[in-house]
């Protein structure tokens, strides 16, 4: 079973609102950190995302972070509307 996961969030789709609340709402599941490249190392392409690392999770690691993707666009939905 795998420990950990990494997912990258677009920042022109995504935005950093969203994530954190997601992983406040998450916290009882797994821990997740929120964060963004340094733009003084990361190339311009790693700049254009926001990093999710997952760990620890009580459930099926996999399992959680494909939730996790579909409570973030849950919660960008609620926030356009």
């Amino acid at each position: 079973m795998c420990s950990k996961a990494v997912v990258k969030f677009t920042t022109s789709i995504y935005d950093m609102d969203a994530l954190q609340k997601a992983a406040s709402d998450y916290k009882s599941i797994c821990d997740i950190e929120v964060s963004m490249p340094d733009s003084e190392s990361a190339d311009s392409s790693e700049q254009q995302y926001m990093i999710c690392t997952l760990s620890n999770s009580r459930a099926d690691m996999q399992l959680t972070a494909k939730e996790f993707c579909n409570y973030v666009i849950e919660q960008m939905n609620v926030r356009r509307t």
